[in-house]
Protein backbone atom coordinates (compact mmCIF):
# COMPACT_ATOMS: atom_id res chain seq x y z
CA UNK A 1 0.00 0.00 0.00
CA UNK A 2 2.97 2.32 1.15
CA UNK A 3 4.08 1.75 -3.06
CA UNK A 4 1.10 2.76 -4.23
CA UNK A 5 0.52 5.61 -1.87
CA UNK A 6 4.27 6.79 -3.35
CA UNK A 7 3.64 6.30 -6.97
CA UNK A 8 0.39 8.69 -6.42
CA UNK A 9 2.80 11.53 -5.33
CA UNK A 10 2.57 14.38 -7.53
CA UNK A 11 5.84 14.65 -7.45
CA UNK A 12 6.49 10.96 -9.14
CA UNK A 13 3.14 11.62 -11.14
CA UNK A 14 4.62 14.87 -12.73
CA UNK A 15 7.45 12.30 -14.35
CA UNK A 16 5.80 12.71 -17.43
CA UNK A 17 9.14 10.89 -19.11
CA UNK A 18 9.64 7.97 -17.07
CA UNK A 19 5.44 7.32 -16.65
CA UNK A 20 5.87 7.26 -20.95
CA UNK A 21 8.19 4.21 -20.67
CA UNK A 22 6.11 2.23 -18.65
CA UNK A 23 3.89 -0.28 -20.78
CA UNK A 24 0.23 0.24 -20.59
CA UNK A 25 -0.29 -3.36 -19.02
CA UNK A 26 1.96 -2.71 -15.96
CA UNK A 27 0.10 0.97 -15.83
CA UNK A 28 -3.24 -0.75 -15.89
CA UNK A 29 -1.76 -2.89 -12.87
CA UNK A 30 -1.21 -0.03 -11.20
CA UNK A 31 -4.80 1.63 -11.76
CA UNK A 32 -6.01 -1.81 -10.38
CA UNK A 33 -4.13 -1.55 -6.98
CA UNK A 34 -4.72 1.98 -6.29
CA UNK A 35 -8.48 1.02 -6.63
CA UNK A 36 -8.07 -1.78 -4.12
CA UNK A 37 -6.62 1.00 -1.87
CA UNK A 38 -8.71 3.63 -2.43
CA UNK A 39 -9.48 4.80 1.58
CA UNK A 40 -13.31 5.39 0.94
CA UNK A 41 -15.84 3.38 3.01
CA UNK A 42 -12.83 2.82 5.15
CA UNK A 43 -11.01 1.13 2.91
CA UNK A 44 -13.84 -0.87 2.05
CA UNK A 45 -12.36 -2.43 -1.83
CA UNK A 46 -8.72 -3.75 0.64
CA UNK A 47 -10.84 -4.99 3.86
CA UNK A 48 -12.51 -7.49 0.96
CA UNK A 49 -9.11 -8.53 -0.65
CA UNK A 50 -7.55 -8.87 2.88
CA UNK A 51 -10.70 -10.87 4.22
CA UNK A 52 -10.73 -13.28 0.68
CA UNK A 53 -6.69 -13.72 1.39
CA UNK A 54 -7.26 -14.75 4.39
CA UNK A 55 -9.87 -16.76 3.88
CA UNK A 56 -8.15 -18.76 1.17
CA UNK A 57 -4.96 -18.97 3.62
CA UNK A 58 -6.75 -20.83 6.20
CA UNK A 59 -8.37 -18.31 8.66
CA UNK A 60 -12.00 -18.68 7.84
CA UNK A 61 -12.66 -20.23 10.77
CA UNK A 62 -11.78 -17.45 12.90
CA UNK A 63 -14.08 -15.10 11.01
CA UNK A 64 -17.22 -13.88 11.75
CA UNK A 65 -20.08 -14.42 9.57
CA UNK A 66 -20.75 -10.64 8.44
CA UNK A 67 -16.55 -11.11 7.75
CA UNK A 68 -17.31 -14.36 5.61
CA UNK A 69 -20.16 -12.38 3.25
CA UNK A 70 -17.30 -10.05 2.29
CA UNK A 71 -15.45 -12.44 0.82
CA UNK A 72 -14.67 -12.65 -3.11
CA UNK A 73 -12.32 -15.21 -4.45
CA UNK A 74 -9.27 -14.25 -5.66
CA UNK A 75 -7.64 -16.97 -7.78
CA UNK A 76 -4.30 -18.21 -6.86
CA UNK A 77 -3.59 -15.85 -4.35
CA UNK A 78 -2.29 -17.36 -1.30
CA UNK A 79 -0.61 -14.79 0.73
CA UNK A 80 0.17 -11.05 1.62
CA UNK A 81 1.34 -8.21 3.26
CA UNK A 82 -1.34 -6.51 5.24
CA UNK A 83 -1.29 -3.00 6.01
CA UNK A 84 -0.86 -2.77 9.29
CA UNK A 85 -2.34 0.55 10.16
CA UNK A 86 -5.81 -1.26 9.38
CA UNK A 87 -5.62 -3.64 11.87
CA UNK A 88 -4.39 -0.76 14.33
CA UNK A 89 -7.15 1.48 13.61
CA UNK A 90 -9.46 -1.35 13.76
CA UNK A 91 -8.24 -1.93 17.40
CA UNK A 92 -8.38 1.71 18.36
CA UNK A 93 -12.04 1.77 17.42
CA UNK A 94 -12.87 -1.02 19.05
CA UNK A 95 -10.60 -0.48 22.58
CA UNK A 96 -13.20 3.32 23.02
CA UNK A 97 -16.03 0.53 23.46
CA UNK A 98 -17.34 -0.10 27.06
CA UNK A 99 -15.40 -2.29 29.18
CA UNK A 100 -19.22 -3.22 30.31
CA UNK A 101 -22.92 -3.24 29.09
CA UNK A 102 -24.21 -1.58 31.81
CA UNK A 103 -21.57 1.05 33.06
CA UNK A 104 -23.82 4.18 33.40
CA UNK A 105 -26.30 1.92 35.68
CA UNK A 106 -23.62 0.10 38.06
CA UNK A 107 -23.91 0.45 41.56
CA UNK A 108 -21.75 -1.93 42.98
CA UNK A 109 -18.91 -4.23 41.40
CA UNK A 110 -21.29 -7.79 41.57
CA UNK A 111 -23.66 -5.67 38.90
CA UNK A 112 -21.14 -5.74 36.18
CA UNK A 113 -21.74 -7.20 32.92
CA UNK A 114 -18.84 -7.60 30.54
CA UNK A 115 -19.03 -6.67 26.83
CA UNK A 116 -17.94 -9.83 25.24
CA UNK A 117 -18.62 -8.59 21.91
CA UNK A 118 -15.94 -5.78 22.58
CA UNK A 119 -13.40 -8.91 23.82
CA UNK A 120 -14.71 -10.67 20.31
CA UNK A 121 -14.26 -8.29 17.99
CA UNK A 122 -10.45 -7.74 19.51
CA UNK A 123 -9.62 -11.60 19.69
CA UNK A 124 -11.28 -11.53 15.64
CA UNK A 125 -9.20 -8.23 14.73
CA UNK A 126 -5.82 -10.01 16.37
CA UNK A 127 -6.28 -13.66 14.80
CA UNK A 128 -6.84 -12.10 11.60
CA UNK A 129 -3.90 -10.52 11.56
CA UNK A 130 -1.87 -13.04 13.17
CA UNK A 131 -3.51 -15.34 9.77
CA UNK A 132 -1.21 -13.45 7.71
CA UNK A 133 2.07 -14.24 9.36
CA UNK A 134 1.97 -18.17 9.14
CA UNK A 135 2.47 -18.16 5.00
CA UNK A 136 5.53 -15.37 5.79
CA UNK A 137 6.87 -18.29 7.86
CA UNK A 138 7.77 -19.91 4.82
CA UNK A 139 9.48 -17.83 2.87
CA UNK A 140 13.25 -18.19 2.63
CA UNK A 141 14.76 -14.68 3.00
CA UNK A 142 18.64 -14.57 3.40
CA UNK A 143 20.29 -12.41 5.47
CA UNK A 144 22.79 -9.68 3.02
CA UNK A 145 25.85 -9.16 5.15
CA UNK A 146 26.81 -6.11 3.98
CA UNK A 147 23.59 -4.33 4.22
CA UNK A 148 23.13 -5.89 7.31
CA UNK A 149 26.64 -4.55 8.87
CA UNK A 150 26.01 -0.89 6.50
CA UNK A 151 22.84 -0.75 8.75
CA UNK A 152 24.11 -1.84 11.87
CA UNK A 153 26.99 0.34 11.95
CA UNK A 154 25.48 3.86 11.24
CA UNK A 155 24.96 4.25 15.25
CA UNK A 156 28.16 3.63 16.05
CA UNK A 157 31.22 5.95 16.00
CA UNK A 158 33.75 5.31 13.42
Amino acid sequence: MQIVLALQNSLVENLLKVWAKISTGKREVLNKLVKVTLPFHNFKNLREKLHTIADEIGSEHWMTTDEKALNTIVPGVTSAIPFTGLFLKDLEITFTQPDYINENEIRNQWEKIVNFRKQQLIAGIIRRFRSFQAPCRSYDFRQDENLYHLIFDLGTDP
